[in-house]
């Protein structure tokens, strides 16, 4: 887990709130423009295919990164990413707004899935990483729930902004959305826990890199080359270069075992 464990968040159900409303313009701008779609080919004299590519860029971009970005999500961190998705949306939503053509739509639109994309995928995961085991199951519940009820009340959103503003009013309706999730994110979404450094000394490195109960036997000793870091030559790296190691060795039940 590389954020603020759920026990150190005394207000879990703020940062809830917060990941809801990047839920909410999320889902909003994914079904809100199915019915905006007729007013947008019109007014940007856009090709059947290319009405296509409007609503599907957005869904196929960001069903194609879930994956990509819950990986990369484990290297840089959730909030990190979570919080460059959130901009990359919201920046993509108003260059939606302003779009000229029907190209200039699209190209917005896939930006815009993509920045979708890392907000679904770590919306999940940092309500994980925040709420007690005791309390997730029902604040997921509830963030599914409010992801369900955006959707569906995507249309009606949309219909009505594209009746009083024109079909650019969807996004306009979503732009403030997405910076107030924006600032609630930045302002309530833990930081990550800093990771503990791996010295590689002869008497630290094991305490410091796996768990106390599984420290393996060279712990007065320098550890064998074949579990350092390339080249580290017990300079500080991160311990998630050692996280495989010790994992396999917790469980292997290897660190009961004679050394020799």
């Amino acid at each position: 887990m590389n954020s603020v464990t759920a026990q150190s968040h005394p207000r879990p159900w703020q940062v809830f709130a917060a990941l809801s409303v990047g839920v909410v313009a999320v889902f909003l701008s994914l079904s809100g423009l199915t019915v905006a779609l007729p007013t947008v080919a019109r007014e940007l004299d856009a090709s059947g295919a290319q009405s296509t590519w409007i609503l599907l860029g957005y869904m196929l971009v960001t069903t194609a990164l879930i994956l990509v970005f819950g990986r990369l999500a484990d290297i840089i961190g959730r909030r990190p990413l979570y919080l460059a998705g959130l901009v990359t949306f919201t920046v993509a939503t108003g260059l939606c707004m302003l779009a000229p053509s029907a190209g200039w739509l699209i190209a917005a639109r896939v930006l815009q899935g993509a920045g979708a994309a890392a907000v679904v995928t770590n919306n999940t995961a940092l309500l994980t990483d925040t709420f007690p085991p005791h309390t997730l199951g029902r604040a997921l519940g509830w963030n599914a729930t409010v992801a369900a009820v955006a959707q569906v009340v995507g249309p009606l959103i949309g219909g009505a902004a594209t009746a009083a503003l024109g079909w650019r009013g969807l996004f306009a309706v979503v732009l403030p959305v997405g910076l107030v999730a924006i600032a609630a994110s930045i302002w309530v979404i833990p930081r990550a826990a800093p990771a503990r450094p791996c010295s590689g000394s002869r008497s630290t490195w094991p305490a410091r890199c796996c768990p106390p109960s599984c420290s393996p036997p060279w712990s007065s000793r320098s550890p064998p080359a074949s579990v350092r870091c390339g080249g580290c030559r017990g300079r500080v790296v991160a311990r998630v270069s050692f996280s495989p190691w010790c994992s396999w060795w917790c469980r292997s039940g290897a660190h009961i075992r004679s050394w020799t």
